[in-house]
């Protein structure tokens, strides 16, 4: 009996058994349905683990509209993280079958510790509920992590992903937009936390620039719980749409790419974000300094034309916040002032705690401190790195971002393995990858990148290492042949 047949055998005796149990006990025609198909999946994850990757690589952004519970459990459930626990269990079977060795790689290990310092930091957070919350997200990144490390092996499959990642961003962004212009029930962000009945909605009514004179903003969400993530979300795709164009597609390819383009654009200015649209621009002109993209008189007529397209749909709400310029100053924004007196009250945090910090997740912090102002009850410092400062103090900082250094050390790495071995096509896949790292890099000064599920910049760091992997056995093997030539020579004989 072969690996796959095996395996085949142990999925239907775990798999099969419940599923249909549950589904007969609770006597609904459409549960059964559901527990068969689901049946469906998990048995081709079984035999084929590729197919849990593409999969989770598909639901990069729907994870929120899978959503079973609401963000206020202590430990949220997905459809998902379901797949992704039947991906990581299908390659688990077909390692110890086969007998293969896992490698997992340093930056693993790096997240590793910094796990461990963030469950370490239970002893003694001042905000149980706030560790607990985010002590569930970290481990949900490194499942997912683990995913794509452990079982995507080649170029072709990594492409292959992230294609599906592309593709299911701009359907929900089509979604968004139709929601953002039709629909007329709204997310309710009151206290940060969206429930499982609002898995479906993208608009929300923000009120957070009252004192500068605007309420009622509408603003989108998308398939994400917060603006500001599902904006960083579209942005971390961007170059890749890029790479696309690279490979010289036929016309019809190119017109659909930017389109694709047009509607992550469109959809990053329902984010009535001012960060997000800034940091569109620097990821945009980064990809033409990286060469991914080179702007030509077409295009720049092409992206007059995509403006002239989009103004008329264009919201007063959303020139008023992110198209004046006065809004990106603080006299002209009242949540840039907010934001500046929580950098002052985060950095007399870290000062107190700042060896191993106040906890991780800690929200209670900040609204401690004499801010002259109303805060809520619950709320952080709205900045990645003075964020982690507080948190888990200098070790969890060290710790976090020598895993980030490394992940950035082997993405150049990577991409010099694979131009000195001519593999043009991975090489500007590793400039993406690179990119899109740097864009929520930069993005951390103004918000906690890091604690979003940003799934999408966890599946760039995953493919990463895999790339790094896969440049570096291709260089072992250029050596290899021109160290000896004549075995070679001998073998084709």
């Amino acid at each position: 009996m072969n690996a796959r047949t095996t395996s085949l055998a142990v999925a239907v005796g775990l798999c099969a058994g419940p599923a249909v149990a549950l589904a007969s006990a609770s006597g609904s025609t459409t549960l059964i349905l559901m527990a068969l198909c689901g049946l469906g999946l998990a048995l081709a994850i079984a035999t084929h683990p590729s197919v849990g990757f593409l999969a989770t690589a598909f639901m990069i952004p729907l994870e929120r509209f899978g959503r079973i519970t609401s963000d206020a459990s202590d430990f949220t459930i997905s459809v998902m993280r379901i797949v992704g626990f039947l991906a990581i269990g299908g390659w688990l079977l077909h390692v110890m079958l086969k007998k293969r060795q896992i490698q997992l790689g340093a930056a693993f290990w790096l997240y590793v510790a910094y796990l461990v310092l963030a469950f370490g930091s239970f002893l003694y957070t001042t905000d149980s509920v706030g560790t607990s919350r985010l002590s569930g997200m970290l481990l949900s990144n490194i499942l997912f992590f683990v995913v794509v490390i452990g079982i995507c092996s080649s170029y072709r499959m990594a492409k292959l992903g992230t294609s599906l990642w592309l593709l299911a961003t701009v359907l929900i962004g089509i979604y968004s937009i139709y929601d953002w212009h039709f629909s007329t029930s709204f997310v309710d962000l009151e206290d940060g936390m969206l429930a499982s009945s609002e898995r479906f909605r993208t608009v929300s009514i923000d009120n957070s620039e009252w004192e500068s004179g605007m309420n009622q903003v509408k603003r989108s969400v998308g398939s994400s719980s917060h603006f500001a993530s599902y904006g960083m979300n579209l942005i971390g795709a961007v170059p890749f749409f890029f790479v696309l164009l690279r490979q010289r597609p036929k016309w019809y390819f190119v017109a659909l790419i930017w389109f694709s383009l047009l509607v992550v654009f469109y959809n990053i200015l329902l984010t009535n974000t001012r960060a997000v649209l800034l940091f569109f621009i620097i990821v945009v002109f980064l990809c033409v300094m990286r060469k991914i993209v080179t702007i030509q008189p077409p295009m720049i007529l092409a992206g007059l034309l995509c403006i002239v397209a989009v103004t008329p749909f264009v919201k007063a709400d959303i020139y008023e916040r992110i198209l004046d310029p006065a809004k990106y100053t603080s006299r002209g924004s009242g949540t840039l002032r907010i934001r500046l007196a929580y950098w002052g009250a985060g950095w007399e945090a870290f000062q107190e705690n700042w060896f191993l910090g106040t906890g991780i997740g800690n929200e209670l912090e900040i609204p401690k401190r004499s801010l002259e102002r109303w805060v809520p009850k619950r709320t952080s410092v709205h900045n990645a790195y003075l964020n982690m400062l507080i948190e888990l103090g200098v070790v969890g900082f060290a710790v976090f971002f020598s895993f980030i250094g490394l992940l950035l050390y082997q993405s150049f790495q990577a991409a010099r393995l694979f131009r000195e071995q001519r593999k043009d096509e991975e090489y500007w896949f590793m400039v993406a990858c690179q990119i899109s790292m740097i864009s929520v890099i930069l993005f951390g000064v103004q918000c906690e990148v890091y604690h979003f599920p940003l799934k999408g910049w966890w599946y760039v760091a995953g493919a990463t290492v895999v790339m790094h992997r896969i440049a570096i056995d291709l260089a072992k093997r250029a050596a290899s042949e021109r160290e000896f030539p004549e075995k070679e020579l001998e073998y084709a004989v």
